[in-house]
């Protein structure tokens, strides 16, 4: 129960940091702070539950298989909501 409750702290108080950067900082997003903050966060609990749990089922390698999921699954499949113009290379037809 106290890893579930540190990804959550994790979550808001890193949703929140990025957001603040991004959107105060580098002025990269726009609309409401705290719904920017709230996505992001709740990007990153999801994320880091994934790992988390992987580690309490199989041990120190859930680490290694959690981020081959995120990085080899997770995102390619995040691109999925993508027009298929933003796939043309640039002179092909």
């Amino acid at each position: 129960m106290a890893q579930a409750w540190a990804i959550m702290a994790y979550g808001v108080i890193a949703g929140a940091g990025l957001a603040g950067i991004l959107q105060g900082w580098f002025h990269t997003l726009q609309g409401s702070f705290w719904t920017n903050a709230g996505a992001i966060g709740l990007g990153i609990v999801a994320t880091a539950a994934i790992i988390v749990g992987l580690n309490a089922l199989i041990g120190r390698a859930g680490i290694a298989v959690g981020a081959v999921i995120t990085l080899f699954v997770g995102n390619p499949l995040s691109s999925l909501t993508q027009p298929k113009e933003f796939f043309l290379v640039h002179g092909a037809v």
